[in-house]
This record gives C-alpha cells, structure tokens and sequence, in this order.
C-alpha cells in the first residue's frame, strides 16, 4: 500500500452501520490465540457485533475510520452514507464492497469506489499493538483489478515526523490481476497471497522492502485466516495458520502498529488490451471483500502483556 502524509482534519461524521443477525456472546467465532501464552487485546467478530463504529476521520469514541489516518487515499474510500455503503454486516460477516454508484467526486476510477478501515486517526487515536499476532479471516473477490489488503502501518510515524523511517507490513495484498498467461490477462489468478514489509523513508520511497507471494487454494471461494506475529527479532506470516514466511525484524517494526482492512480496484499487474492500464469494464460490479473477523493478540514481548496466559480485554472488544 502507498505511504502515507498528513494534512489537516476535516468534521467528525459519524455511521453505526447494524447487523440484522446479532446474536450470541461478543466473543464467538474467534479461535484461540496460537500460542496459548498470547492475550488478546483487539477483537472485532463481525459475525456477532451488533454495529460498525466507523467514522470518516476521527475515532473519537469509535473503532474504526473510513480512510487512511493522514489523508493519502490512493483509490476513492467512501465516507460510510446512511445506506452503511461502502461496508454492510449480515450473513456471518462483514462485507466491504467496490460499486460504481457516484461516491468518486474526481472520477479517478471511472465513478468506482471502496471501503478502508483504519484502527488509529490521524491524532494517534485508536488501536496499535506493539509485537504480537495479528489475524483476520477473509474471503477475498479474486476477480480483475480487485485489490484486497490487511495490513499494518507504524503508529508513531502519525504524530512524530522526525522519525526517519516509517513502517508497513502487508499481512496479505490478494491483487486479481495475477494470471498465468501472456500480460497475465484474466480471469488471472486470484489464489495468490501477496506478502510484503515495506521501511518507508520522508519521500515516499521504501528505504527497504521485500515481498513474495504464496499460493493457496480456494482463497476466493471460501474463508482463510491471513496472520502475522511481529517479534523483536522476526516477523513471520501466515495463511490459515500455517507458517508461509519469516524475515528478520527491521527496527521501525518494532513499534507499535495499528491495523488496516480493504478493498480496492487496481495493483497486481496491468490487464488492458495494450497492457500498459486497467480495463475497468473487466471487473464484476459490485464486488465484495467478506471479513469475518479481526483479533490481535499481545506476545510476551509485549509491553501490554499482562504475564499470564488468557484474553486481556480492552473497549476495542466487539460490541
């Protein structure tokens, strides 16, 4: 995902976008930590939760905001409306959708829009988790120019800009726009998770980074579980808790990290007839990232930790 710039705040609107299917104990549906010694701290189970807190720039006393915290969306993310687009909850989870329905006022992308959850504002309000498990169940689109991502970024980078580094850890960036085929055209090859640590310096640039991508079967037509655990010493990621990669830990990802999730059209590789563009036309609209939760929990490393096995609690608890 693009790096990130602040510019100055704009008016606190606020959604709460209601489930019709609430029912059962906030916690069900979330499994248990991998490690038994790890605490959760962060939990959304969006199977359960009675609404979304979101607002557009601001947490306030919310969850979530509907944009990246320092105002550098790089597709059009839709401030949630009184229909709840671009984010609805039911069936079991929650679905955060790309339509074409006049929320991009610049028609950057042709009139199409999507959805971004942020767990920290552009103030350092919110959620961040200094090491730990971060995971979150997800059935992706797969479908071309479809751009899915759960990801972290650094959160002292928000407040403190004399820090020369910024961090991103792509949990998972399942583009639709990998295929097997000369230009690797669709209908692509949607069972492809994309990993990738960027070390981003003042100018936008990756200082450092890396990325694979790992195969996996049905990522489109069933749910997985996308992980990352960020130690002091490794990062390791993981699909359906399965160990898939391990890097050493860079020294700007060893701050504390807030969590994003979204969809939206473009990255993966270019899928127009010249193949130098996107042909949007190529996409099925709507199209519709489900998640079903999202957890974090606290490793022994973490400051948070509080020194025995179980769940620690917090507000960020679904509601």
């Amino acid at each position: 995902m693009p790096t990130l710039k602040l510019i100055a705040p704009s008016a606190l609107l606020f959604a709460a976008i209601v489930s019709p299917q609430f029912a059962g104990p906030a916690r069900a549906g979330i499994p248990s930590p991998p490690n038994p010694k790890y605490q959760r701290v962060f939990a959304q189970d969006f199977s359960k939760i009675k609404s979304l807190a979101v607002a557009p720039h601001l947490i306030e006393d919310g969850v979530w905001i509907a944009h990246t915290p320092s105002y550098s969306d790089w597709f059009t993310f839709a401030d949630p409306g009184p229909d709840g687009h671009p984010f609805s909850l039911g069936h079991g989870y929650l679905t955060i959708r790309v339509q074409k329905d006049g929320h991009d006022p610049n028609n950057w992308f042709s009139g199409y829009s999507g959805g971004l959850l942020s767990s920290m504002d552009e103030h350092g309000k919110g959620f961040a988790q200094q090491y730990g498990y971060f995971e979150a169940s997800m059935q992706v689109p797969g479908t071309p120019n479809t751009w899915p991502g759960f990801w972290l970024l650094d959160a002292p980078t928000l407040t403190d800009k004399t820090l020369p580094n910024g961090c991103e850890i792509d949990i998972t960036e399942s583009y639709g726009n990998y295929g097997t085929g000369p230009g690797q055209m669709p209908p692509g090859q949607p069972n492809k998770d994309g990993l990738a640590w960027h070390d981003w310096g003042h100018n936008g640039t990756a200082t450092k980074s890396n990325g694979i991508f790992v195969d996996g079967v049905g990522l489109n037509t069933g749910f997985h579980t996308y992980g990352v655990d960020i130690e002091p010493d490794t990062i390791t990621w993981y699909l359906d808790r399965k160990s898939v990669w391990t890097v050493p830990t860079f020294e700007s990802a060893r701050r504390p990290m807030f969590v994003l999730v979204n969809l939206a059209l473009g990255g993966g590789t270019h899928n127009s007839a010249d193949g130098g563009s996107y042909d949007w036309s190529l996409t099925p609209i709507p199209s519709d990232l489900k998640v079903k939760y999202i957890a974090v929990w606290a490793s022994p490393n973490s400051p948070n930790y509080k020194g025995k096995p179980g769940t620690a609690p917090n507000k960020k608890e679904s509601k």
